[in-house]
């Protein structure tokens, strides 16, 4: 995993090793807690209250957030 800092902040990202498909279909739903308890996998849900996108994941049986959290820290 790569250290964020002042010098590499702007480096772009090489995204190549990521085998990425994203869903067909966004589905909102006011809150995380709405979502329903067993999701499918060709849809991405997305919670309103935060903003943040989610998939269902089958093997885990759970939602998994889609992006990541970053704390970047102080500078």
């Amino acid at each position: 995993m790569t250290k964020i800092t002042e010098s590499n902040i702007r480096q772009p990202l090489d995204l190549s090793s990521f085998d990425l498909t994203l869903p067909a279909v966004i589905v909102e739903y006011p809150t995380r807690s709405s979502f329903p308890s067993i999701g499918k996998a060709d849809r991405l849900y997305q919670a309103m209250d935060e903003g943040m996108p989610y998939r269902w994941s089958p093997s885990a049986s759970s939602y998994a957030l889609m992006i990541p959290v970053i704390d970047a820290g102080a500078f």
